[in-house]
């Protein structure tokens, strides 16, 4: 299954350069200005002109440079994603800070997290704080033995849950609660390291930690430790909320056995198959909606169609959408199937789409 996930080399390049565009100085003060992702503009307007100049300053042909303009909006939707958790950590800015990526055009969360940790732009409680959360115990453990006697009471005082303000507390209850929760994760690795840093309880830990805090990170080696319910009820609740998996996630979802991800799939077999119309997984899409289709309900399988037509009407071209939408309406050519495609894209699908996609066979 992996192996089918492997982008072309014209993917592979194409985000390549996407990466450079959009890492790009000019483009970091271009977004700074509106205060928004670039990606946030309708199809059409100022962003698109933007990166099109940009992108036509590149020897590519036309229609690699559409490629290279999808690929950003790809990138900077995968970088929304990252600042907006990491903003909830309450650890530091995440948009003044660059991540690492990988050659899919994924955030690379763990080295960004190891990069920062060892970052000395970062101060003691910021490197402190991410090292936990990414459960880099050798790291957590070095930055704690440099930092200086004023640095770690500082933080042992910042950490103090009872020092939170109770007017806080009222007017701002769901901020209290990921205030607290953190405190209390932070003041638990600091007794940890105070009681002489021991591996024993640090499994029981992490899953109490990532169950009761939804930024904690998945990793696959400790959650082998654990129940293997555990990370399906994870993968679940996280698929839930951002309709997508981050790398770390993918790697516990492909680390599942065959009955596993089987049990994963009719839990929620819309929201699953909705990640896997996000890049780079959209190649696995039909192999999975094969297994998935028949547990959907008709306004699911309605709600797939129609993303699959905003992504040909919103001009991405990180895959070709228009045979998608064939395929897998083909994989489903029940009545139920064709009672769908009639009933509720006949009228809103544009017909010259339909004719040359040979979509219009449902009709």
């Amino acid at each position: 299954m992996l192996g089918k996930s492997i982008p072309s080399l014209k993917h592979l390049a194409s985000v390549k350069i996407a990466l450079a565009v959009h890492t790009h100085p000019e483009v970091m003060e271009f977004e700074k200005k509106f205060n928004s992702p670039a990606c946030c503009y309708p199809r059409g307007e100022l962003w698109v002109q933007f990166f099109k100049k940009r992108v036509s300053r590149c020897p590519l042909s036309l229609e690699l440079q559409e490629n290279v303009i999808t690929f950003i909006k790809s990138l900077i939707s995968e970088l929304s994603l990252w600042r907006k958790n990491h903003s909830e950590m309450l650890i530091f800015d995440p948009y003044s800070i660059n991540p690492v990526w990988n050659s899919f055009g994924l955030i690379d969360t763990l080295r960004t997290a190891v990069e920062l940790v060892n970052c000395k732009g970062l101060h003691f409680e910021q490197r402190f704080t991410l090292a936990c959360y990414y459960w880099l115990t050798k790291e957590m453990l070095q930055i704690w033995k440099n930092a200086s006697p004023q640095e770690k009471e500082i933080l042992i005082q910042n950490v103090d849950t009872s020092k939170i303000s109770p007017t806080f507390a009222t007017s701002n209850p769901d901020r209290y609660q990921s205030l607290k929760l953190r405190n209390e994760f932070l003041n638990k690795w600091i007794e940890w390291i105070k009681e002489g840093a021991t591996e024993e309880g640090l499994c029981y830990f992490y899953c109490y930690a990532i169950s009761s805090m939804k930024h904690i990170p998945m990793q696959s080696s400790l959650l082998k430790q654990a129940n293997q319910r555990l990370t399906l009820d994870l993968l679940e609740k996280k698929l839930r909320r951002n309709g997508k998996m981050n790398d770390m996630e993918c790697i516990c979802f492909l680390n599942l056995d065959v009955k596993e991800q089987e049990e994963l799939y009719k839990t929620d077999p819309y929201h699953i198959l909705m990640v896997f119309l996000q890049w780079p997984l959209q190649n696995l899409f039909l192999e999975v909606a094969d297994r998935l289709w028949i547990h959907l309900r008709r306004v699911e399988f309605n709600a797939l169609l129609d993303e699959m037509q905003h992504k040909i009407n919103s001009g991405w071209k990180d895959f070709d959408y228009v045979d998608l939408f064939k395929k897998f309406a083909n994989t489903v050519r029940s009545s139920v199937s064709k009672v769908v495609l009639k009933e509720e894209f006949g009228k809103s699908f544009p017909v010259r789409l339909l004719c040359r996609s040979g979509i219009d066979e449902f009709r």
